[in-house]
């Protein structure tokens, strides 16, 4: 029988030290002639020391590649996909695992008989502390045979496209490819969104598998900077690979655009009620909000990144809770005139000074509907083709940027009330 590897794995890993050997034995215990590439972004623990320990233990080699300095997942995966000498690729984390009852070798298998670019399987994810595996509907194959340019329109069809990396295979030819494509930058978050859209963009062929691959481990919730990242990373995402997509799919530009933008006013959402649970914790204890936006905001998202998302999200969220109050007023003969609001400049002003009393420690109910009702204004004020106009000065930067985060918050808890009442997003698992 041939040792020649079926299937490279490449794995990026910081400060991973205390989990990297679980996910390592999770795929030696598949059984299959592996070729693994461990990318080291310059972790400051010994987690190098321990993957050179368990291929010393276990016989399985390893190739362990160390960055000099940190290159972030986007940039340590290239690198390691650049060493892959199987036939079939795949990705996988360091934080996370294979479980016991995944078909690696029934996909594997699919793969090889189909010849496809790439094999879509299933993943679930499992919290902290639980051994319960959750099915993560939003990962699943989205047909079970594509080609060409189908692959990439039918996962831009999706209102949340599965661009996942780990529970999908990739051919050589396709890794190849993406190598070529990909451009050079810097990435501090998002990887998978970037790599996983070039795959898409470039694949030949496309073929669903119901195996399970691979179990993510569920974060408790995710702090404000985190989303912060995730919000840089979106900007860049649509400002790098428009070009790319217009390239190679030019009647998709349109979807893929409209994509980065429904996510970035998610994401958005999601970083104003982190950052409203954690300013109002910190208030409680007598903390400095300047201090707050200073290491948590600006080391993770320019200042114009940061008013970027705030605008864009609140003229979007505010666009559709108008939406919903209007068509309730048609609904019940009334006139929309009710809904009148103020001009551009005195609603930022209004918001300004309600968020003002809010990080002065007044969360009354008041002041919170003040807040609301000036974002509601704002948001419809704003130009609902590109919201990103303003650019205060340093002077007024923080101040706008938390008037901006706290009312946003307002807007995106109003939302998800109506919408998902059951979910608090500060604390849900991610």
């Amino acid at each position: 029988m041939s040792d020649a590897p079926r299937l490279s794995v490449v794995m990026p890993m910081r400060n991973c030290a205390h989990c990297v050997c679980a996910m390592l034995d999770s795929l030696r215990q598949q059984n299959i002639p592996l070729q693994i590439v461990v990318v080291d972004d310059a972790s400051e623990d010994d987690g190098p020391a321990r993957v050179e320990a368990w291929s010393r233990q276990t016989g399985q080699p390893v190739e362990l590649l160390r960055n000099e300095r940190q290159l972030y997942s986007y940039g340590s995966r290239l690198k390691g996909l650049a060493r892959a000498v199987a036939p079939v690729v795949w990705n996988v984390d360091a934080d996370d695992r294979i479980p016991p009852n995944a078909g690696i070798g029934d996909a594997l298998e699919c793969m090889e008989r189909e010849g496809a670019d790439i094999v879509h399987g299933r993943a679930c994810g499992v919290s902290s502390g639980s051994s319960l595996q959750q099915p993560l509907v939003w990962t699943e194959p989205v047909a079970e045979r594509l080609s060409g340019s189908d692959i990439f329109s039918a996962f831009m069809a999706r209102d949340y496209p599965p661009a996942t990396l780990c529970n999908k295979f990739f051919s050589a030819r396709l890794v190849k490819a993406v190598l070529a494509a990909a451009p050079a930058m810097t990435v501090r978050y998002f990887d998978v969104k970037f790599l996983g859209l070039l795959f898409l963009l470039h694949a030949q062929s496309y073929v669903a598998c119901n195996d399970l691959l691979y179990e993510y481990r569920m974060r408790a919730h995710r702090p404000s900077w985190l989303y912060a990242r995730q919000a840089d990373a979106l900007l860049l995402l649509e400002q790098r690979l428009t070009p790319l997509v217009a390239g190679q799919a030019p009647e998709q530009t349109p979807a893929f655009r409209e994509y980065c933008r429904r996510r970035l006013i998610i994401q958005t959402g999601h970083l104003s009620l982190m950052a409203e649970a954690e300013l109002r914790q910190l208030l409680a204890q007598r903390g400095d909000s300047h201090d707050w936006l200073t290491q948590n905001m600006l080391p993770n998202l320019s200042r114009e990144g940061l008013l970027t998302a705030l605008y864009r999200s609140l003229a979007a969220n505010a666009a559709r809770l108008y939406g919903w109050s209007e068509a309730l007023l048609r609904l019940h003969g009334a006139s929309s005139d009710v809904l009148a609001g103020e001009t551009c400049q005195m609603a930022e002003e209004s918001l300004c000074l309600a968020a003002q009393e809010w990080l002065c420690g007044d969360f009354s109910t008041k002041t919170c509907c003040r807040l609301a009702r000036s974002a509601l204004h704002l948001g419809r004020a704003l130009p609902t083709s590109e919201p990103d106009r303003h650019a205060p000065g340093d002077a007024r930067f923080e101040r706008t940027a938390l008037a901006l985060l706290l009312g946003n918050a307002r807007l995106a808890r109003a939302i998800t009330d109506i919408m998902a009442p059951q979910v608090d997003i500060t604390r849900k698992a991610n």
